[in-house]
């Protein structure tokens, strides 16, 4: 009987190192300081959406670099301008990389390799672009400025709406999300919360005490709006229920508030600076309540990243990160980095298989997660043949191979001319 439940237990989580990715500086164009300084710059990564690829780019340079994870560079997108402090996001698509780099705003389109620069009208705002995000199911690009003004840009159809809160904000756009309804959620350095629905109409606000960080939807229907200000507090802000938004307080010891989460409907996980990761209830019966409390870091922890598909949380210190099952709360991996690295974020894939660590000398770390199945290891779905270099052409013959053959069959079936097929085909009022 024991020998049947051991046999039933799933194994035990385990990482293995794939392989490093580095970026430097290029010496000829860049001062001497300004190499140095580049030097002790983080990595600035980001997982596609779906493939097993990732975008990276260190502050400086001037182009993005995509890598599967068999450590094939697949893209480089060159934007001939020196990324300062570089912001990036992936469309839900994965088809276009947004970046934010020394005020300017590109769309990487990843099947064409080309880049295209988002201009808009000058005279429409004052302040510098600071904040990007895309809606979750659609080609509309939340664009805020360091002024307050706030923009919803429709990558589809190349159109930009007006400033959407022009009477609302005035001081820089700090973060911001999109829920599944289209509503945006944004803060600003004015300590206030704005919620307007995809046309850009101002459905909710609310003004806060201190200065915003951090800014998640979650709950049931994502209809929740999850705040954390100064780093002390989260304020839970329902839509539904606007009049009576709480706010939640934790204790000193735990120090401050470095990254949270949802993970379930009802449950929220905070990290903190002092090591400590506690879980949360939202529900309305034990709403602020702490379930879970665990001192993982004697360091300073660093960042808190989660993986819904895996259930598993991960969290760093300087030179140290750590697993856990948020079901079970147990500890599952402890793994050490070199001690002249000090790490500075981690990233799980889309489906929790790979994790990425990156680190403050320039240097991204790519682990895989055990159990894996090996057909995970591969990347084999279309959209992953259009990220490869050169399969985009492969794909198209493919398809027109296979165009040609059901064209044939038609014909042969129905015997009827081949030309008229074309004929019919090309005269369709659909096209």
């Amino acid at each position: 009987a024991t020998a049947a439940a051991d046999a039933n237990e799933p194994p035990p989580t385990s990482l293995t190192h794939v392989f490093s990715v580095e970026c430097k500086v290029r010496q000829d164009e860049q001062s001497s300081d300004r190499v140095a300084d580049l030097q002790h710059c983080a990595l600035v990564l980001e997982w596609h959406p779906y493939l097993r690829c990732f975008a990276v780019s260190l502050p400086g340079e001037d182009c993005i670099h995509v890598y599967n994870t068999a450590a094939q560079r697949t893209h480089t997108f060159s934007l001939h301008v020196p990324l300062q402090a570089p912001k990036f996001q992936w469309h839900p698509c994965g088809l276009f990389l947004c970046v934010l780099g020394a005020g300017r705003l590109f769309v990487c389109v990843t099947y064409s390799g080309r880049v295209e620069e988002v201009v808009l009208d000058e005279s429409a705002y004052s302040g510098e672009i600071c904040f990007i995000r895309w809606a979750k199911h659609d080609y509309q690009l939340a664009i805020g400025t360091s002024k307050g003004e706030m923009f919803l840009y429709d990558h589809s159809t190349k159109v930009c709406s007006p400033n959407v809160n022009s009477t609302k904000h005035r001081r820089r756009i700090l973060c911001g999300d999109f829920n599944d309804t289209g509503k945006l959620a944004f803060a600003s350095d004015d300590r206030q919360i704005t919620i307007i629905n995809e046309h850009g109409t101002v459905t909710g606000q609310v003004k806060v005490k201190s200065r915003p960080s951090c800014v998640k939807f979650g709950g049931e229907n994502d209809s929740i709006v999850s705040v954390s200000m100064e780093r002390k507090t989260i304020l839970l802000y329902n839509l539904d229920d606007a009049e009576n938004a709480l706010e939640l307080a934790f204790q000193p010891r735990y120090g401050n508030i470095v990254g949270f989460d949802w993970f379930d409907v009802d449950k929220i996980m905070v990290a903190f600076s002092q090591g400590f990761l506690i879980s949360i209830s939202t529900n309305k019966d034990e709403i602020g309540r702490e379930q879970t409390c665990r001192k993982l870091h004697s360091g300073k922890l660093q960042c808190l990243a989660y993986s819904p598909p895996r259930r598993k949380a991960a969290t760093c210190d300087r030179h140290c990160f750590k697993l856990v099952d948020v079901d079970t709360w147990d500890e599952e991996v402890v793994e050490y980095i070199n001690n002249r690295e000090e790490l500075h974020d981690a990233q799980w894939c889309r489906d929790g298989s790979f994790l990425s660590v990156t680190t403050r000398s320039g240097r991204a770390h790519i682990l895989v997660v055990h159990p894996i199945a090996e057909d995970m290891l591969e990347d084999s779905s279309i959209g992953g043949l259009l990220l490869r270099p050169f399969n985009f052409v492969t794909f198209s013959l493919s398809f027109l191979i296979v165009l040609l053959t059901l064209v044939l069959f038609v014909s042969i079936a129905w015997q009827v001319p081949v030309s008229h097929i074309f004929t019919v085909f090309m005269s369709s009022p659909t096209l």
